[in-house]
């Protein structure tokens, strides 16, 4: 009977560092891996589709391919879970479980280093990401699955029937009572899989509660943040469009730790939608602050600096994320307008130049430059 070393990653989560993520970078750049004929190569999904297919039978393809797939579109927690797994598919099982397990020496190896950043981004970016390979890398170790119904449920959440885990989790914390409080977590991220938002509403906000009556009632020696439960609530919230309620989550997300530079974005991005361009540039200024090698947070804060008139803040944030993240397409066109803006023409167009290099062929903004740039007249700058 397998060993069952998965712990919730909600756990993990927790330690994310308060000044942002580690460089999630590996120390050489892997070759691109081919992909099949007709494949756009500049779609993440191209390459995140190839990793899958080939993460059981070719851990280091897959490996490049989750790789590439994070660097063309750094805003889609997929690649960087995906590249996660592909960490552990590398490494002796034995290290892995004890990685799992909290092992400290084992966590403070620069592989296990470096997959606890890529987790860290991963759930930053959407802490509801399907967490299927991880289910795929427990299937291909040696032995059996155990038959209990918790089980169960993970595998039927990591083979995408959904209906089928929120009803086995519902059974077990029917059950188990108060001893089924993480429980509540994986129901939670399966519902929301399942668009049942308001059930994984109700199960992470138990959650937090129960957790702070034992804060209350125990005598711990190492407090247990909740800023990323709470983080998660905040986005549940505003997806439901309780807006007050949503920045409500976020700001308690700040107390329980106010160096988590992402529930400042979320912040800034409810200050963005509710017209607020002079809070949602504060919210964003902090984020950066808090996370500086996060490309896609410095290319958020231009955004709302460009809308403010502040072409010159707006391009130094977006040089940095294009430094950053330099297969991210997004940058380069907003640079572009921005340098427009300024009246530099050349510099403009030599960003767009760029930009239509890296774009998905299916980028309407793509095409439209494209066409610009055609009509330039000959020997234009």
């Amino acid at each position: 009977m397998r060993a069952r070393w998965r712990v919730p990653l909600i756990a993990l989560g927790c330690a994310i560092a308060l000044t942002g993520h580690a460089e999630a970078q590996p120390s050489s750049v892997p070759d691109r891996p081919a992909l099949p004929a007709g494949a756009d190569p500049n779609d993440w999904q191209a390459y995140f589709d190839l990793g899958v297919q080939v993460f059981r039978k070719d851990a280091e393809v897959a490996a490049a391919a989750f790789y590439w797939a994070s660097r063309i579109d750094p805003t889609r927690a997929e690649p960087y879970f995906a590249r996660w797994a592909t960490i552990l598919q590398r490494t002796k099982h034995e290290l892995v479980g004890a990685y799992l397990r909290g092992d400290a020496s084992t966590t403070r190896q620069p592989t296990f280093v470096e997959a606890d950043s890529l987790r860290d981004l991963a759930l930053v970016r959407n802490p509801f990401v399907h967490r299927g390979l991880e289910v795929s890398y427990f299937d291909g170790l040696p032995g059996r699955f155990a038959e209990d119904r918790d089980t169960r449920a993970w595998i039927a959440y990591g083979n995408g029937d959904f209906a089928r885990a929120i009803q086995l989790l519902t059974l077990s914390i029917d059950r188990k009572g108060k001893n089924s409080l993480w429980l509540r977590y994986d129901r939670a991220t399966a519902a929301v899989m399942a668009g049942d938002l308001p059930l994984a509403l109700s199960d992470l906000t138990t959650l937090v509660s129960e957790l702070r009556a034992q804060d209350e009632k125990e005598a711990v020696t190492f407090y247990r943040s909740k800023h990323l439960l709470l983080y998660m609530i905040g986005m549940i919230q505003r997806e439901m469009r309780n807006v007050p309620t949503a920045r409500t989550a976020f700001g308690e997300a700040l107390v329980e730790n106010a160096g988590f530079a992402y529930a400042s974005a979320e912040l800034g991005t409810i200050a963005r939608q509710q017209r607020q361009p002079a809070a949602a540039a504060d919210h964003f200024a902090t984020a950066v602050g808090l996370a500086p090698a996060d490309g896609v947070l410095k290319f958020q804060y231009a955004e709302v600096l460009f809308g403010l008139r502040q072409p010159t803040g707006a391009a130094a944030q977006l040089r940095e994320a294009i430094r950053l993240e330099p297969y991210y397409a997004a940058p380069r066109h907003l640079l572009g307008r921005v340098l427009e803006s300024q009246a530099d023409t050349a510099g403009a167009f030599k960003c767009y130049e760029a930009f239509v290099s890296l774009a998905q062929a299916s980028n309407t903004q793509a095409r439209a430059i494209r066409a610009r740039l055609a009509a330039r007249p000959p020997g234009s700058p």
